[in-house]
């Protein structure tokens, strides 16, 4: 027994450390304390009971090593927008490699605590797209995540309980009030009545796709309520129709097979053009005159431009001027050649989408 204890202890340092860091980088304002503390709490949620359970298991210890990614995005990644669109997912797959060390060794009768404990991880995770909401949303949205993974694995075995923690964490409940209410309600009803079935050879169907959909949303979940549209917008009816079908046909694969058809059915929605932001932001003013940009590479270089009163302006009024190879390249307002790119601004219920003009021009090495 002894000799056990000191193998839980050493399976909870990991835990420990992690919560250590947060509190150091939030005492240092290098992160905020909010952000601090949700993270601390969605690896202590499930590491702290994993590693009761599963205290001398190796794949525990690889769970443990998981961490390191996530740790390294909150130490080292400065910039706010990008860190909550890359510590969510990290920490996402660390708690899942934490419970799937311990699935196995976990009491039948503490199962469902367990899922819940995991649904309850993964929406910490996420928390920061929980600000600015109003008590009854947040509980709400609180709610549907720990009790659909303990329904899940009541019904419908272990490979459901992943994934509903997974949905029931990144969805943003939140938003839609009367949603969650209406879920958490026939949540509690089929937790009371009906019998288990084992789904888990249907879910490892689905688990490739819509798990790496939930890993997508997870970096989006600070900021809930963006449309697809704005993520996708060339992508009409024949790409979502094809994405619904492999829901339908996936279940009926090996996992494998499953895996790839899924790959196929993501090739539909590329190509997608995310924003660059390794590249340092300027604010453009009278007052800041000419500015030396990074050096072009022979290929594309892209600016994008967010533009105040861009409504008000003509369409032809010139916004900034590049120069390159002896030539200066006119950015105007409304132009044919730009696109639009969105993003976001704010966190929460205070989200807000703003639109960027993007430019782009071929810019010799």
């Amino acid at each position: 027994m002894e000799s056990i204890m000191v193998h839980r202890v050493a399976a909870w340092a990991s835990t420990a450390a992690f919560a250590i860091l947060a509190a150091v980088l939030g005492g240092l304002g290098a992160i905020p304390w909010p952000e601090a503390i949700l993270a601390s709490m969605s690896v202590a949620l499930i590491f702290i009971p994993s590693g009761w359970w599963a205290a001398t298991v190796v794949r525990r210890r690889l769970a443990e090593a998981t961490l390191v990614p996530a740790a390294f995005a909150m130490t080292m990644v400065g910039s706010a927008a990008l860190r909550h669109m890359i510590l969510p997912p990290l920490l996402l797959l660390a708690i899942w490699a934490a419970a799937a060390a311990a699935w196995d060794r976990v009491p039948e009768r503490r199962l469902p605590v367990f899922a819940a404990l995991l649904g309850l991880a993964a929406r910490a995770a996420v928390g920061l797209g929980l600000s600015g909401f109003g008590a009854l949303p947040v509980v709400l949205s609180i709610a549907v995540a720990a009790l659909l993974p303990w329904l899940a694995i009541r019904r419908w075995g272990r490979r459901a309980a992943e994934l509903a923690a997974l949905l029931g964490a990144v969805l943003p409940w939140q938003s839609w009030p009367l949603a969650a209410v209406l879920m958490v309600v026939a949540i509690l009803v089929l937790g009371v009545v009906g019998a288990y079935r084992n789904r888990d050879s249907m879910v490892v169907g689905w688990m490739p796709g819509l798990g790496a959909v939930a890993l997508l949303a997870a970096a989006l979940a600070s900021w809930p309520g963006l449309g697809l549209s704005n993520i996708f917008p060339d992508h009409g009816w024949l790409a979502r129709t094809i994405v619904i079908a492999a829901l339908v046909v996936t279940p009926r694969l090996r996992p494998g097979v499953a895996g790839a058809v899924w790959f196929a059915a993501t090739l539909v929605l590329i190509p997608v053009r995310a924003p660059a932001p390794e590249q340092r932001a300027f604010v453009l003013t009278p007052e800041l005159g000419e500015l030396t940009m990074s050096a072009g590479t022979g290929g594309e270089y892209v600016v994008d431009l967010d533009v105040e009163n861009r409504e008000a302006l003509a369409m032809d009024t010139p916004l900034a001027v590049l120069r390159f190879a002896g030539k200066d390249s006119v950015i105007l307002a409304g132009s044919s050649n730009q696109s639009t790119v969105w993003r976001p601004h704010g966190l929460g219920a205070g989200t807000t989408w703003r639109a960027s003009a993007r430019n782009q021009f071929v810019v010799p090495e």
